[in-house]
């Protein structure tokens, strides 16, 4: 009985910490940037409000030049904890009960190169190995190309993504992004993708196809259009006209001849934008991320949002978001059972049976109230989180709050996050740095 004790107490101490190892070369000057940093995230954002000629960072991976010297690091990784199935804001999730990786990172001005292997206990989802966060990019201030299995996220939020999130892990992509200038010296931005989805689900190794046209309107307004489809897959049409007839929105049986066998696949369109100060130079903005299906003349319809507002100071910015996933939510009687969902397609706009858009999948409502900073080397983040499903196991409302913490140290920094309430999960870390190949070599 002593000994089971022990061993329970054990396993629950296990469980609320984690041992991160990080062995690196510092942080990359250029190179393809990962949406796995807040403090970074809201650095470049707070760069972008002060110019025209670039778009307002909404959508990740971003890309960046610089004249840089060449840069070897290496990495590995060690974690133990208890990681639940909650909602995913932007940033690192942490996948499982436990983690191991080992990888390689070389950065030049024009190229990135990342190899990792990684190996999870317990897995929420997806195999127990794989190269997450692998990649090789190259390209100049004005495009980027990348390959590998790289995280994405489209939309303005902080705390959740209607059309492309982190909730799912990263599948092999390949990639392309383009900018420029457009009236007035204010910047554009052009990104599509091409992933292939997994091979267990009903319709075997389907595409994921998205493309995203976003810009400066005004000095203070932008603006983004967004599209995404599943299409092709084992048994499925996929030729030149089963695309044709995807992007000029004839996708649904009953419509210019379409039926359900060569019907080309699932679609998903909408819009984002984000308007800073629209009252007044106060330092604050508001946004919104709008998406529906694309099934009424070619456009998209049963629409579902999400809304939210941000202000910030000198090293620190707060926000609150809602996000509202039942189809026709916000303008009539809420349709259950269709946002993510799809007749061909029956895992719907998902991979691994997680949502490729919003973290809590379709027919959820989602309250956030948020903060992160920088306070000396102390680098914080804490999100106050209220959800409520109107499908699934938990119908009553559950709420959690969610802590990040980083500490800055001459070799590295240290690291701690978690969750009190529903789902409650913590992890601690250290990321330790040591350079592979001299700088200016």
């Amino acid at each position: 009985m002593v000994a089971w004790l022990r061993e329970e107490a054990m396993r629950r101490v296990r469980g609320l910490f984690v041992l991160t190892a990080l062995v690196a070369a510092g942080a990359a000057q250029a190179g393809l940037i990962a949406p796995d940093d807040p403090w970074a995230r809201d650095a470049v954002l707070r760069a972008a409000d002060a110019r025209l000629d670039t778009t307002i960072p909404d959508a990740w991976p971003r890309w960046k030049v610089e004249e840089t010297p060449l840069a070897l690091s290496a990495e590995a990784m060690l974690a133990t904890g208890r990681r639940t199935q909650a909602p995913i804001g932007f940033g690192a999730p942490v996948r499982g009960d436990g983690h191991a990786a080992l990888g390689l990172h070389l950065v030049g001005t024009h190229w990135d190169a990342r190899l990792v292997a990684n190996q999870w206990r317990r897995v929420d989802h997806g195999p127990r190995t794989g190269p997450d966060g692998s990649w090789l990019a190259f390209g100049d201030a004005h495009w980027a190309v990348f390959a590998g299995w790289v995280p994405q996220w489209w939309g303005p939020g902080w705390d959740g993504s209607l059309i492309l999130s982190q909730a799912a892990r990263p599948r092999p992509t390949l990639g392309l992004l383009a900018r420029g200038r457009w009236l007035g010296g204010r910047g554009w931005e052009v990104r599509t993708f091409l992933a292939r989805l997994e091979n267990a689900r009903p319709v075997p190794h389907p595409l994921h196809w998205g493309l995203r046209l976003s810009l400066r309107a005004t000095e203070k307004l932008s603006l983004a259009l967004e599209r995404v489809a599943q299409i092709c897959g084992r048994n499925r049409p996929c030729g030149l006209s089963s695309w044709g007839r995807m992007l000029v929105g004839l996708d649904n049986a009953g419509q210019g001849g379409v039926t359900f066998q060569n019907q080309p696949g699932n679609q998903l369109g909408g819009v984002s934008l984000r308007w800073r100060s629209p009252l007044g130079e106060a330092p604050y903005a508001i946004y919104a991320q709008g998406a529906g299906e694309d099934e009424a003349g070619k456009l998209p319809s049963k629409w579902f949002w999400l809304v939210g507002a941000e202000v910030w100071g000198g090293h620190w910015r707060a926000f609150v978001e809602y996000a509202d996933t039942r189809a026709g939510a916000w303008y009539r009687r809420p349709e259950l059972g269709t946002v993510y969902n799809h007749g061909v397609y029956r895992m719907g706009y998902r991979a691994w049976n997680r949502p490729l858009g919003f973290s809590l999948d379709g027919d959820a409502r989602l309250v956030s109230v948020g903060a992160l900073g920088i306070w000396g080397k102390l680098k914080w983040m804490g999100v106050l989180r209220r959800w409520k499903l109107a499908r699934g196991p938990v119908r009553t409302a559950q709420q959690q709050f969610a802590l990040r913490l980083s500490y800055a140290m001459p070799w590295g920094a240290l690291e701690a996050q978690g969750a009190a309430g529903d789902h409650a999960w913590g992890i601690v870390g250290v990321q330790l740095a040591m350079p592979l190949v001299p700088s200016g070599l």
